[in-house]
């Protein structure tokens, strides 16, 4: 029997050779921990939280304990809600991406005394008319932000602080006017 095989269901039974790679399949696909879809985050440890979204149906969070990671491998966040970083947390690979619900609100709000890396991650209003800031950064709070992309707003970053404060590094920008205070290197 090839290992090929999709299903065998000779007599109504599924063969041994199927049924060890599906377990073999499902072990790997349980071994990812994706959340469910509309799941809200919940940081059950003290620190170092890990959170791997689903593919689409993400919501928006809000991290209060240190060290919190959020996978994203291209989720798409559906921003009805700003999301609340109040803790350092590194965020990958996510999409935010709002339509009218969030009208002059930013998509982000970074809080006094947390850094947020994101790496990976695309911040996106619907329509350039929308307005507001896509990231909010309180005085004291800190962003990375690599390889990223910004989409329509009317600047990417309000950010209390020093421009030092908030680093873009690799990142690109659309039909947003400016980055607001920050430093970029080798971004557009």
């Amino acid at each position: 029997m090839s290992e090929r095989e999709v299903i065998n269901v000779d007599d109504g039974q599924v063969s041994q050779v199927n049924q060890r790679t599906r377990d073999e399949q499902a072990d790997k696909i349980d071994g990812l921990e994706l959340m469910p879809r509309g799941t809200p985050i919940k940081e059950t440890k003290k620190v170092l939280n890990t959170f791997n979204l689903p593919a689409d149906g993400a919501t928006p969070f809000e991290t209060s304990k240190p060290n919190s990671i959020i996978s994203g491998n291209n989720s798409r966040l559906s921003a009805t809600k700003t999301s609340v970083i109040s803790a350092d947390t590194e965020v990958k690979g996510v999409v935010f991406s709002a339509d009218n619900a969030l009208k002059g609100s930013p998509l982000v709000h970074v809080k006094k005394g947390a850094r947020a890396v994101f790496s990976g991650c695309t911040f996106r209003r619907e329509a350039a008319s929308n307005g507001g800031s896509l990231v909010k950064v309180d005085d004291g709070g800190e962003v990375v932000a690599v390889g990223c992309t910004f989409v329509n707003g009317e600047q990417v970053f309000d950010n209390a602080g020093a421009a030092a404060n908030v680093q873009v590094i690799g990142s690109s920008k659309r039909n947003v006017a400016n980055w607001g205070t920050s430093t970029q290197t080798a971004s557009f």
